[in-house]
This record gives C-alpha cells, structure tokens and sequence, in this order.
C-alpha cells in the first residue's frame, strides 16, 4: 500500500496541472473572443464549445 501512495498522489497532481491548464486557456479565449466580438462569454463556455469569430470586428 505505501509503494502506492506516491504514483496516486503524482497521478492527482498532474491532473490539477493539467486541470488548471485548460481553465487558463479557455479564460484566456473567452477574454480574447469578448473584445473581438464585443459579446460576453463566459469561461465555462469557453470550456466546453469551440468559440469562432465570423464576423467583422466591432
């Protein structure tokens, strides 16, 4: 059991890394998709949809 505990914690912290990761880029589009479109986006929706501009700029 103790040979165990150090590959679980590794796995949980590189999925809080990676986990972190995804949130920083989809605030990072949902920011960048706002003051191009001039719309409000959230980060939860960045998350999970594909965010395209196919309109002019505002």
């Amino acid at each position: 059991m103790d040979s165990i505990k150090p590959a679980v914690v590794l796995v949980i912290v590189v999925g809080l890394i990676a986990m972190m990761f995804w949130v920083f880029t989809s605030k990072m589009e949902a920011a960048t998709f706002n003051s191009v479109t001039g719309k409000s986006v959230t980060t939860w929706q960045a998350m999970w949809i594909e965010l395209r501009v196919q309109e002019p700029s505002k």
